[in-house]
């Protein structure tokens, strides 16, 4: 696995490496625009519906390939103000009870359940950069809005399956992000990044399939969630 792995590493290392990366430009007042992705691990619990438990993120997902968008504007080379829209594809923890195959009235289902989860985060978030030659450390914050989604397709093939999609909604109150910019080119910036976040889900939905109805509930006894991201961000700077 670390043969297989390597060559990308390498090509990683060698491109934020301060020994590769040119000497930092100033970036001018104006617009940037960014995409991130990587890794982002899952923590803490859902929260209680008025008819559920508590279950741990991690029972659903191990975690989420996030494709994140950063749009925004630097009134100095310092300080960015932006928005930012992310689409995460959740990793589907296959330990999870409804995406194994079940014993139904008949026996042994014939294929087991489809399931497929994904999280979609929107918000406002600012930085603020320390330019220091060839790299530019910087700090974040954000917070924003969190929709979080977990379907489950049973694939019967009899045109009755109860299939359900639920969905969790609230707020992200805090985002604390931390990264460093090199520049691997003239305004094109590579930026390794850590982000950890803290959200609280407040209402849940459950749409069935068959019979085709919606539920909502508000989430009765709020908990905390997490989000720990590890990735890269590529910018177009001003």
């Amino acid at each position: 696995m670390t043969g297989k792995y390597l060559p990308r590493i390498t090509l990683v290392v060698a491109l934020v490496s301060p020994g590769s990366a040119l000497a930092l430009d100033q970036p001018h007042p104006g617009f940037e625009i960014g995409l991130r992705t990587g890794h982002a691990l899952a923590a803490g619990r859902q929260g209680v519906p008025t008819t559920g438990t508590n279950n741990h993120m991690d029972e659903f997902v191990t975690g989420q390939l996030p494709f994140w968008l950063d749009v925004g504007y630097r009134p100095t080379s310092k300080v960015y103000l932006g928005g930012f829209l992310q689409y995460g594809l959740g990793l589907v923890n296959d330990a999870q009870e409804f995406c194994r195959v079940q014993a139904s009235g008949v026996g042994e289902l014939p294929h087991p359940p489809n399931c497929s989860a994904r999280d979609v985060r929107l918000g406002i978030e600012g930085r603020y950069h320390f330019n220091l030659g060839s790299f530019s450390p910087w700090l974040g914050y954000g917070l924003g809005y969190e929709w979080w989604s977990f379907k489950v397709d049973y694939n019967l093939g009899v045109g009755t399956d109860p299939d359900f999609q639920d969905t969790w909604l609230g707020f992200e109150f805090a985002n604390f992000q931390v990264g460093a910019d090199f520049q691997v080119l003239r305004r094109l910036i590579l930026a390794p990044f850590i982000s950890f976040s803290l959200d609280q889900f407040r209402n849940f939905k459950r749409t069935l399939d068959s019979p085709a109805m919606t539920v909502k509930y508000d989430v009765a006894d709020k908990s905390i969630h997490e989000w720990l991201f590890l990735g890269l961000r590529i910018a177009f700077t001003p």
